[in-house]
């Protein structure tokens, strides 16, 4: 069974995906720079992403929510 990623972590992928710092995304949603720094290869492996580019790439054809 495939694990859904969280609220939390879609916002941090809109954050990354709009090339956002991980400091600028935590401010943003009001929580701790390394807090976005885990979120985002958590994100990655969900969404089966090998590269930051692949996920921003994902996100810009509508394959992830």
């Amino acid at each position: 069974m495939e694990r859904r990623s969280s609220r939390r972590e879609r916002e941090v992928v809109d954050g990354v995906v709009e090339y956002e710092a991980a400091k600028v995304i935590a401010i943003d949603l009001d929580i701790g720079p390394r807090t976005v720094v885990v979120y985002r290869p958590n994100t990655m492996m969900t969404r089966k992403a090998k590269t930051l580019s692949d996920l921003v790439r994902m996100k810009s054809i509508k394959m992830i929510a």
